[in-house]
């Protein structure tokens, strides 16, 4: 999904310059001296009407001013391609907005996800091996959405081996239990498939 962000990106970086050089060629100045003024309201808001949230997460207004800029730049290349292209503008409008990563990402992630063994069906060896796994796949996630996903079933792993075992679950977080630690040395199931002889540390 990293090299198709990178080549959507790209097709789009050369729409956007294509669209800028045919502006520069047919648009008339009275359109590039209104854009001009909208990218100085737009700065001018991005500013002064910047959020709490952006002021708590350390943007400066040098961003805000970079953001209204990229919206005056992307308006002049769409401009510039309807002016050149006409109605078809809007379809490569389209094309962009459903061909990108996050969209096609969902998508993908909706097709590929199978369904999930229901708690009881996996023995407790398996629940602890799916805690396990489930960190990398956590930090290796390509998405917000898959991270999320990834997030929920964590979750539900821990609500069922507390379910099975509360004391064991206990003993395993007393121990200063980690993201990606091993419960089965805890957990009553795996106790008595490894006994204490044969655990690893």
């Amino acid at each position: 999904m990293a090299v198709y962000r990178v080549i959507w990106r790209s097709m789009c970086g050369v729409l956007i310059t294509a669209g800028v050089v045919a502006g520069l060629i047919v648009l008339p100045v009275k359109v590039w001296v209104l854009v001009g003024l909208l990218a100085i309201i737009l700065a001018f808001v991005a500013v002064v009407g910047r959020s709490a949230k952006d002021r708590q997460a350390g943007r400066s207004g040098v961003e805000s001013l970079l953001r209204a800029l990229v919206v005056a730049v992307a308006v002049i290349a769409v401009l510039g391609l309807g002016a050149v292209l006409q109605g078809s503008v809007v379809l490569l409008l389209l094309l962009v907005g459903v061909s990108s990563p996050r969209l096609v990402g969902r998508m993908l992630s909706g097709v590929t996800r199978a369904p999930e063994p229901p708690p009881g069906a996996v023995s407790t060896r398996q629940l602890c091996q799916e805690w396990r796994e489930s960190y990398l796949s956590l930090r290796q996630a390509p998405t917000p959405a898959a991270r999320i996903r990834i997030v929920r079933a964590r979750q539900r792993c821990l609500d069922e081996l507390e379910r099975r075992d509360p004391d064991g679950f206990q003993a395993w977080l007393a121990s200063a239990a980690s993201a990606g630690g091993d419960p089965s040395r805890f957990v009553t199931e795996s106790r008595r498939d490894n006994p204490p002889d044969q655990q690893v540390t």
